[in-house]
């Protein structure tokens, strides 16, 4: 089993003088040159490990008590999920990674037209934020 980290592959708007991108591609790119998600699994391996444990736990519990089963992981995915998009927004890759916080954002500057305040690094928009995806799979 292997635990994914992913985004819907929804339209991005990097530089308004572009058109947009997939977000699938920006998520590569802050992948490759940020380390965003692995960073993350690294950082909070004890605590994606002990939400699954507590999930697949309480999963066992239900189905003892006579419920019905359902995705022994469900619980705990969205709790990583939470997890993830909390560490996206507390800028927690700041100072571990290099180039974190990003350049806009340390210089207070916004993709966003008016905008009154800069989002942190990878959150600008909301759009990462908004579309992460986190599934179990089989291989």
């Amino acid at each position: 089993m292997k635990l994914n980290l992913g985004v819907n592959d929804v339209l991005e708007v990097v530089n308004k003088s572009e058109p947009p991108k997939p977000l699938y591609d920006v998520a590569l790119a802050l992948e490759s040159k940020y380390g965003v998600f692995s960073k993350f699994a690294e950082i909070h391996h004890d605590d994606i490990e002990s939400e699954l444990v507590k999930s697949v736990n309480g999963q066992l519990a239900n189905m003892l008590a006579g419920q019905p089963a359902g995705n022994p992981f469900q619980e705990g995915l969205e709790k990583i999920e939470n997890q993830f998009q909390e560490f996206l927004t507390l800028e927690e890759l700041a100072g571990v990674s290099a180039g974190v916080p990003t350049k806009m954002a340390a210089e207070g500057r916004s993709r966003i037209k008016g905008a009154k305040r800069r989002g942190q690094s990878f959150v600008d928009t909301g759009t990462l934020r908004t579309h992460l995806r986190i599934w179990i799979s089989d291989t």
